[in-house]
């Protein structure tokens, strides 16, 4: 009985004892506290926002883009072929409006923006603009949200309005306002960072290392350079239907 009394203290001595040398801190990372706060930090913040925007929005899903799939496969001088019948259903179910809320193409677009609008956020949220490069920073994530939204709209007639990072626990519904009232939000969004001046398309291919001819890939990269008269013409063109 002594030998096991004697076993269990020493195993709590020794537990104790090494405790405080089981919080290592991690290594190769930046804390997120002490990140966001340096003009360096805003341009890597961004840098990243555009690379999100590559793989989520550009990005191919093995042998296709889900945005161009999404709006284009649907019309009738389209054809959704293959090598036969079934062959990439997943462009043939939307050629054929026979898609339902599994749908690949669908849920990689609808995935992707809001992976986007996500990155925006982070920027948003925990950059002020007190200088120059954090209110182009924060000007052009201010931008490229609206332009996920309105695509949103446009997809989606209402869906839910992210202006923020989420908590695990928030479950988004769609937007009360209503279509025209996210198609407004879109616009003046979209109008705020026109009094900053945005870097341009060669600029950026100079921050991400692209050369020509990988250009076509990226050539939506630079959208936020027109978002602006894009969301607010829309908008400008329904309120005159009205």
């Amino acid at each position: 009985m002594k030998k096991i009394i004697y076993s269990l203290l020493s195993a709590t001595l020794l537990f104790s004892a090494c405790e405080d040398r089981l919080n290592i801190e991690q290594k190769g990372v930046i804390p997120f506290e002490s990140f966001y706060q340096t003009d360096d930090d805003a341009q890597n913040a961004l840098n990243n926002l555009y690379q999100s925007f590559c793989l989520n929005i550009a990005g191919n899903e093995g042998i296709y883009i889900a945005l161009p799939v999404l709006f284009n496969e649907p019309g009738d001088d389209m054809l959704a072929a293959g090598n036969y019948y079934g062959d990439n259903d997943f462009g043939a179910q939307l050629n054929e409006f026979r898609y339902d809320s599994q749908n690949e193409v669908i849920k990689n677009a609808y995935w992707g923006l809001y992976g986007v609008i996500y990155d925006c956020n982070l920027i948003l949220d925990n950059i002020e603009p007190t200088t120059n490069i954090k209110k182009r920073v924060c000007a052009e994530a201010r931008a490229l949200r609206a332009w996920a939204h309105f695509t949103l709209a446009i997809g989606w007639n209402c869906p839910p309005l992210v202006d923020h990072v989420l908590s695990a626990d928030i479950k988004p519904t769609n937007y009360e306002g209503g279509h025209d009232k996210l198609i407004e939000w879109c616009a003046s969004e979209a109008e705020a960072p026109s009094q900053v001046r945005l870097v341009s398309l060669w600029e950026i291919m100079q921050v991400q290392k692209i050369t020509s001819s990988k250009l076509s890939n990226l050539e939506n990269t630079n959208l936020y350079l027109v978002i602006a008269g894009q969301i607010y013409s829309t908008h400008q063109a329904t309120s005159a239907k009205k």
